[in-house]
This record gives structure tokens, C-alpha cells and sequence, in this order.
């Protein structure tokens, strides 16, 4: 591989048929007594060289345990990665790996963007100080550390990077706050993006910004983007592929076009009418019930006793996910009765 100059040092001639992230088979448990039940329930998918991505679901769905699991933060003493999961970045398998593995692939391989950034930086250290310490391992010097600051703050939008670094994070306000986690996010050069809902704690107005600011920068460093959200209109507006998660599994996945246009879960489609906005003539419609808890999980369709089209078949076991149409477009599902294409129908 050849390095060259972009915004940051950066690889290039790595094998584009090559998954810069594939999960196979992830399984997470989570303590229930003296055992472990699965909250992530076979999760598998994959996110191309400079592909975006975006994961879906309600809370609850185990979307924020699959984007720890892939870097190996899930917190000590909960929980836990079960057996028959792989996680590989490019070749090289995190499953199972040691926390020193890990290190080495943390910020430059992958880097991870959480929800709440004042939860993240430290409070007691000014901007640019947190942004040098993390540039530290790359052997710069201090001079070359101070300008690398400035660019990767000019970077995440910032007019005045000077004054920025000068800041404790008690004086950023959420968004800024937010620009900041994602320059650190950057420094390492990753070639992986995951960003854990990064607009949670902001306002609509923040929210696009922030949004429309990842996106600028990932086209422009070719980075490959995880955007995991509860909301699946932004992550269809920014992503080129969807996965819809729900209580640990995935219940369809494919071309965000393809999606958004038919959807054949009951569950995406929910998800889509119970959007702000969704329809100029219908007010959203919340769904009913709620994600039901890893230890209540039964062996049959998950969404089953929230779906007004549920059949008995439906309540006895549970659906593989397959290809609709043509496997080639990669829009699959996982339900016994997969709606039709049009918003009236019900079965195929």
C-alpha cells in the first residue's frame, strides 16, 4: 500500500472487494442472573470501502451493543460477546482479541462517535489539549501536533480553531460539543466511521448540520460510515444501504431506494408512519407495545404480537431472513408473510 497526503495521512490500495467491516453471526448477552440471555440475536452484515451504512431501530433494538461490540467497549462485568460471533476489519478478526489488539485498531482502523459528546471529553482539560493527546501516539511533534489541531478543527467546521481549542467543554454548546467528539473521532484517520445516533441531544437545526457535516466529510476522506439512529427518514435521506434492527435481530435490509419505496416488514413500515411529517395527511402513528425484553424473547417472530397482520404461523416460529425479487439487489426479510410493495397491501 502507498501513503499520500489528504486531509490526514492516509492508506490507499487496499482491495475495494474487501469489507472495510464484516459481522458475522454477533451474538451479545446480557447478565440475567447467573446466566447470560441474548440481547443481539445473530446479527450479520457487512459495510463496503467508502460505503454508508445506516442500522435503524427503536431503543432496544441492540443497536448501540452491536456498534461497542465491533471495537470491544462493551462495558466490564456486562455484557458479553457470545460464542460463534466475527467481527473482522478488513482481515484482521476483533473477536476475541486482546485490549492491547484492540488499541492498535481503535481511531485509526475504526473510530466510534457516541451520542452524548459532554459525556466523552473530559471535563477539566481545554479542547485543543484532549485533541494533542490523542495525536500523541503518532510520534509528531509538538509543533506539528498544534497545526494538526487547528486543521482538524477548521475540518468539523470551525471558523476560529484557535479559540475553540482554547475552550473547556463546559463553554461548547451541544452541537459544538458534538463537532469536537467527531475531531477526535477523525485524528487517528480511520477508515470506519460509527456514529451512535450523533444528534440525539441536539436540536433539528443541529441535527442536519451535524448530519450533512459527517456526510461532507466522509465523501470527501472516502471513509466508510456505520450511522445508527431510531430514525429511519434521516438515516434514509444520508445512507446508501439500510439494516432495520428489532430486538436483536435484523428484520430486513437492502438498498436504501428499494426500502424506503417497499417495505416489507411490518415492522419498517411502522417505523415509517410513526415518523414526524410521514404523510401530509396523517398525523404519525406510534406503535403499539414495546420492544419486548432479551429474557422474554420467545422461538417465533419477535414483532408478532405488535403486528396487526400476524397469522399463526407468525407465533410458532421464527422466520429466517431471504431475498425478495432478485437476490442481486440484496433487499431482504425477515418475515412468513413479507408486505407487498404498495402501501394498501397486505401479503404477497
Amino acid at each position: 500500500m502507498n501513503l499520500v497526503l489528504g486531509p490526514q495521512l492516509r492508506l490507499v490500495g487496499a482491495d475495494p472487494d474487501v469489507p472495510v467491516l464484516s459481522v458475522v453471526n454477533l451474538r451479545v448477552g446480557v447478565p440475567a442472573g447467573s446466566e447470560f440471555v441474548e440481547a443481539v440475536r445473530g446479527v450479520s452484515f457487512q459495510v463496503g470501502p467508502g460505503e454508508r451504512v445506516g442500522l435503524v431501530g427503536e431503543s432496544g433494538s441492540g443497536k448501540t451493543l452491536s456498534a461497542l461490540s465491533v471495537l470491544g467497549l462493551l462495558p466490564s462485568g456486562g455484557p458479553r460477546l457470545l460464542p460463534g460471533t466475527s467481527i473482522r476489519l478488513r482481515s484482521r478478526e476483533l473477536s476475541g482479541a486482546t485490549e492491547d489488539e484492540l488499541r492498535e485498531v481503535r481511531g485509526s482502523g475504526a473510530a466510534l462517535v457516541f451520542q452524548d459528546a459532554r459525556a466523552v471529553l473530559n471535563p477539566v482539560l481545554r479542547v485543543g489539549r484532549q485533541l494533542r493527546e490523542v495525536l500523541a501516539p503518532s510520534g509528531s511533534g509538538a509543533p506539528g501536533r498544534v497545526e494538526r489541531v487547528r486543521a482538524l478543527l477548521a475540518e468539523v467546521g470551525f471558523d476560529d480553531p484557535e479559540r475553540i481549542g482554547s475552550l473547556f467543554p463546559h463553554q461548547l454548546s451541544a452541537g459544538m460539543a458534538q463537532r469536537v467528539q467527531l475531531a477526535i473521532a477523525l485524528a487517528g484517520d480511520p477508515e470506519l466511521l460509527i456514529a451512535d445516533e450523533p444528534t440525539a441531544s441536539l436540536d433539528s437545526v443541529g441535527q442536519r448540520q451535524v448530519l450533512e457535516l459527517i456526510a461532507e466529510i466522509q465523501r470527501r476522506r472516502g471513509m466508510a460510515l456505520l450511522l445508527i439512529s431510531h430514525d429511519l427518514g434521516m438515516v434514509g435521506e444520508f445512507c446508501q444501504r439500510i439494516l432495520v434492527a428489532y430486538a436483536g435481530q435484523l428484520v430486513e435490509e437492502g438498498p436504501t431506494r428499494e426500502v424506503l419505496r417497499s417495505p416489507r416488514h411490518p415492522y419498517t413500515r411502522a417505523l415509517m408512519s410513526a415518523r414526524p411529517g410521514a404523510g401530509t395527511d396523517t398525523a404519525p402513528k406510534p406503535i403499539p407495545g414495546r420492544v419486548p425484553k432479551p429474557s422474554s424473547t420467545p422461538d417465533a417472530c419477535l414483532f408478532a404480537d405488535r403486528c396487526a397482520s400476524a397469522a399463526d404461523r407468525c407465533a410458532e416460529s421464527l422466520p429466517e431472513m431471504r431475498s425478495l425479487g432478485e437476490a442481486a439487489s440484496g433487499h431482504r426479510v425477515r418475515c412468513w408473510f413479507p408486505l407487498g410493495g404498495n402501501e394498501g397491501d397486505s401479503h404477497d
